[in-house]
């Protein structure tokens, strides 16, 4: 026995413990929605529930894992207790403290008390835990009546045991799900239904999570609040398994993409359906914008982009009063629906492209009719997400199984009338997504290329599907550039790639190697440009200097100065209906072009000259053209060319005053062009810390803030809830439920309600003589009313007519003070006056 003592008392020197009460510090506390007991968190991860009526003991205490943590568990004391025996160390989970609760209830019984409630619970987790917030389950909370206690002893606590019990029994877990998160969660707001009270805990339909980003940076995600799962009155349909007959072999490719197919479907409804869309002022990706650009589009296309739908189900709103457009904008709104549609296009951190509807047609209203749409309006169905390409066998094989956790999105580009999109990743790979719809998952097409990757058979849930991948190896890309007519140009360090991607196939692959005796082997890049790199690429339909038939031509711009020219001819062979000639190669170009800095236009129209169908159709038609005119725009100047190669006709050199030029823009008309979004960065994390929206021309413009009216719309509030019973409810509760306790009754009405209208009336033997004498009591008196009356009056009227002379008085008197006051103030001005006249006399005669 001495040896055991010496065992615990060494236990408690070296863990602190063991046989010691414990008293964490409490960290957060929530109600049940009954409101006969309650949840406490501590500072070391525990739980506890505690009945109001009973402060001696806790229902229950839990960790998020373990059950009555607070009871000393023989078993595992003993395993401790070896442990240290043979020199290892105690295996004690260290936890994070409770953060904050919030307990709610749902109108899904008929009982007062409520049905069955869900716990949010932010923090507990163990250290090393992937972070995210934990949602439990618990069961109805609906005792029936304690039996009648005979016990002497039965009034010393204020609790009965079957309460009590009962208490313990709702605290059953049905169920719990974790919501997991990329950062940690620093806070989180349940959404109510429409029920404000229960500090918004009640009925909530959805819950916002505010995480922590990279740098200081936070990010809000919004999902459905409680889980799917917890639903457990809608019936999952299975999905069905299609019949096979022994005749048809199965391919295991086809199997495996199906399979795959078919788990990414299962992760997405697990997952991302629980996700809501918010509006675009909350939301900014899962961890942030990396950057964006701002789209000019015709009609058409902003037609069928804005055609797509989401469920309403998805989208959490947050609408609350009604915004007009600044009525002193009237002129400008009446010409805002003329202006050009333009889209704001954003790349985030967790691989999502995002477009924002900025049309300043969203702002033209005018009272009485309010703003229908958010500004700026999310177009949710076309958001593309890359994890569903990153994430198949075909390309995972193709390029590393890991290139989902280290590759960001670089850049992005748009084909306004293609409806096309090239997403460039940092690690050098190039995906294209068409505007194709929704499709299911079909089977794989292999390429002849193999750089190029056929991604038709992905299945696709959204507008934008994704088509081709080029995964050449090469490391991160240089430039790239995408046209109207199905042609993309892709350049790597000494490498250049032009896809046809209506085959698709590659057209030209340009690979630098050595130069053998002056001279350069066919199809590959001249040596003197082999280490330059290349700044800019543009896709145009041009002549050239010594070639005036328009054609489809790709300038490639380099560092340098210097610049190439390749053109794009039909050839006679069905595999290959193009051919590409070139490169042609030209100095003088600007040294350090900027990106998306080079321009080729009509030199008689001012327009641009891009590859697209319509100045193809004109280009084939044999039609006279006007010379054109290339623009290069750098770091440090500018450059204008005559036909792209021919003789410079303009030359311009930036101030060093000016500062760094980070991007160019061509103005054509001053009430179309002009328009910027200019992006502020995060100091630490890399994302975009704000963007604010510009024009160079405030002409016909409706961007404005319009007036926000917030009280015009009341929603209706429910009544504030009511104390509720902790037993079921009595034949007397039941009745008080419906009687007007709140409002005052007389004798007569209470008679009514209680004993119905044909209640019978007593009447006892001496009714008729005491109402005799009750009525000459009455006439006697009446005479002695009527004269206290009028003295009453006469009075009143004295005391009415003494308080108004009075007033009158003090009336006059403050006139008189008034005037005095008046009078010398006169007199101090004067006095001044004179004063001021002697002492400007005085220094005059130098006195």
């Amino acid at each position: 026995m001495p040896n055991m003592w010496k065992l615990y008392q060494e236990k408690l020197k070296a863990s602190g413990d063991l046989l010691t009460h414990r008293r964490p510090e409490v960290t957060a506390l929530t109600i049940h929605p009954a409101g006969h007991f309650f949840a406490v968190g501590y500072a070391d991860g525990s739980l506890a529930f505690w009945a109001v009526d009973d402060e001696d003991k806790p229902l229950l205490v839990r960790t998020l894992d373990d059950l009555d943590v607070n009871l000393v568990d023989q078993s595992r004391l003993d395993e401790q207790i070896n442990r240290q025996n043979v020199g290892k160390p105690t295996s004690a989970l260290e936890r994070e403290p409770i953060f904050k609760l919030s307990w709610s209830g749902f109108p899904n019984s008929s009982d007062p008390r409520g049905g069955k409630t869900t716990l949010a619970i932010l923090g507990g987790l163990t250290l090393g835990e992937a972070p995210g917030l934990t949602i439990i389950q618990f069961s109805a909370f609906n005792p029936s009546e304690p039996p009648a206690s005979t016990s002497p002893n039965s009034g010393q606590s204020g609790l009965h045991p079957v309460m009590r019990q009962a208490m313990r029994n709702s605290l059953d877990v049905l169920d719990s799900y974790f919501y997991f998160a990329q950062g940690v969660i620093q806070d989180y707001l349940l959404i109510p239904r429409n029920n404000p009270h229960y500090a918004g805990t009640f009925d909530p339909i959805a819950i916002l999570l505010l995480t922590e980003g990279e740098g200081t940076t936070r990010t809000v995600e919004a999902f459905q609040y409680p889980p799917s799962v917890f639903s457990h009155d809608i019936p999952i349909p299975e999905r069905p398994t299609p019949a096979v007959t022994a005749t048809v072999d199965l391919d295991p490719l086809s199997v495996l993409a199906d399979d795959l197919a078919h788990t990414l479907k299962d992760l997405e409804e697990n997952n991302d359906h629980q996700r809501l869309l918010i509006p675009a002022a909350l939301f900014h990706g899962k961890s942030g914008i990396l950057c964006g650009q701002l789209l000019k589009l015709e009609r058409e296309t902003y037609q069928t982009l804005a055609a797509g739908k989401v469920e309403d189900g998805l989208k959490l709103s947050l609408n609350g009063g009604q915004a007009w457009a600044d009525e002193f904008k009237a002129n400008d709104l009446k010409l805002a629906k003329f202006q050009p549609h333009r889209v704001l296009i954003t790349w985030h951190r967790d691989l999502s492209i995002c477009f924002e509807d900025l049309s300043a047609q969203l702002l033209v209203a005018q009272r009485p009719t309010p703003l229908q749409t958010n500004f700026p309006n999310t177009f949710f169905d076309l958001t593309i997400d890359l994890r569903p390409v990153l994430l198949d066998s075909s390309v995972s094989s193709r390029t590393s199984p890991e290139l989902l956790e280290y590759t960001r999105i670089n850049s992005v580009y748009f084909a306004t009338e293609a409806l096309e999109t090239i997403v460039v990743l940092t690690t050098g790979e190039i995906i294209l997504y068409q505007l194709s719809g929704p499709r299911k998952s079909g089977t794989q097409r292999a390429s002849r290329d193999k750089e190029l990757i056929i991604l038709e058979h992905i299945p696709s849930y959204r507008s934008f599907s994704p088509y081709l991948m080029l995964s050449p190896e090469l490391g991160p890309t240089e430039a790239c550039a995408i046209s109207d007519i199905g042609f993309l140009a892709v350049a790597y360090s000494n490498a250049l790639f032009i896809i046809n991607m209506r085959g698709p196939e590659i057209i030209v692959r340009y690979l630098a190697t050595k130069s053998v005796k002056g001279k350069h082997v066919a199809g590959r890049i001249p040596a003197h440009s082999d280490s330059e790199r290349v700044a800019s690429m543009v896709w145009c339909i041009s002549q050239l200097n010594k070639d005036p038939e328009p054609q489809v031509r790709l300038v490639v711009t380099r560092i340098s100065g210097a610049y190439l020219i390749y053109t794009l001819v039909r050839s006679d062979s069905f595999a290959s209906p193009w051919s590409c000639q070139g490169p042609i190669t030209a100095d003088g170009g600007v040294q350090h072009a900027l990106p998306r800095g080079t321009f080729v236009f009509d030199s008689k129209t001012g327009t641009q000259l891009p590859a697209n169908h319509i100045h193809l159709a004109r280009a084939t038609s044999g039609e006279p053209r006007a010379p054109s005119i290339l623009i290069m725009v750098g770091a440090k100047g500018a450059r204008c060319f005559a036909n792209i190669n021919g003789e410079r006709i303009g030359k311009i050199e930036w101030s060093h005053k000016v500062g760094e030029v980070l991007a160019a823009q061509i103005v054509e008309k001053l009430d179309e062009s002009g328009d910027f979004v200019a992006w502020n960065p995060h100091p630490t994390s890399g994302t975009m810390d704000q963007a604010t929206y510009g024009t160079f021309f405030d002409i016909r413009r409706a961007y404005d803030l319009p007036d926000i009216d917030l009280g015009c719309t009341k929603p209706v509030v429910p009544p504030a809830p009511q104390p509720v019973s902790l037993g079921p409810a009595s034949m007397f509760q039941q009745v008080g439920s419906w009687l007007p306790f709140k409002q005052s009754m007389s004798g007569a009405q209470l008679d009514e309600l209680l004993g119905g209208p044909n209640r019978p009336i007593l009447k006892s033997e001496q009714s008729t003589s005491r109402n005799l004498s009750i009525a000459a009591d009455l006439s006697a008196s009446a005479s002695e009313v009527a004269a206290t009356a009028t003295a009453t009056q006469a009075n009143l009227y004295n005391r009415i007519t003494s308080a108004l002379s009075q007033r009158g008085q003090v009336l006059n008197d403050l006139e008189e003070r008034f005037n005095a006051l008046e009078e010398e103030s006169r007199n101090m001005a004067s006095q001044a006056k004179r004063l001021a006249t002697q002492y400007t006399a005085k220094s005059w005669f130098g006195l």
